[in-house]
């Protein structure tokens, strides 16, 4: 969004400094139940289930964002009082049909085509911004609490080297 400040970024660089930190140890640990010969092999799989999970992740996260972003949009436009039945019934099926991450200008700009007062511009997309905000937050909220749950997992992998210098 263009009005960021930096520190809106930290706790995604404290994500990504975490996850640029852990990524080798991982990778460290899979290599460690190989024998010398496979670790070719194992390198290689190791790096295709990352590239998998990364993008089931995002697909995940993706769809949990959307949807709590569509929830939370349906909810707004039938709790409306200055959109009309009719507008709330229009607003809320082409909703359904389709909804997408856009800009706060892209929203405002397809509003004003379609003939909507300045005041209902300016709460429609004030509405549309804290909706986005809130489903980002519940798709960090997700990640985070997979994070734990890899954090209490991790409590049984092995603490010893698996195979023998």
């Amino acid at each position: 969004q263009a009005d960021a400040r930096p520190e809106d970024l930290n706790l995604g660089a404290v994500f990504g400094a975490g996850l640029g930190l852990i990524a080798s140890q991982i990778l460290n640990l899979v290599l460690s139940s190989a024998k010398p010969q496979d670790t070719a092999e194992v390198s290689g799989l190791n790096g295709t289930f990352e590239q998998l999970g990364n993008a089931i992740g995002v697909a995940l996260v993706g769809t949990i964002m959307l949807s709590s972003l569509a929830s939370a949009l349906d909810r707004q436009i039938h709790e409306a009082t200055y959109l009309t039945e009719a507008q709330q019934a229009v607003a809320s099926e082409a909703m359904s049909t389709s909804i997408q991450l856009v800009s706060d200008t892209q929203i405002a700009g397809k509003l004003t085509e379609a003939g909507a007062s300045e005041d209902a511009v300016s709460r429609i997309v004030g509405a549309y911004a804290e909706a986005r905000i809130n489903s980002f937050r519940i798709g960090i909220g997700f990640l985070v609490f997979l994070a734990m749950l890899g954090l209490i997992f991790t409590r049984r992998l092995p603490n010893h080297k698996l195979v023998a210098p």
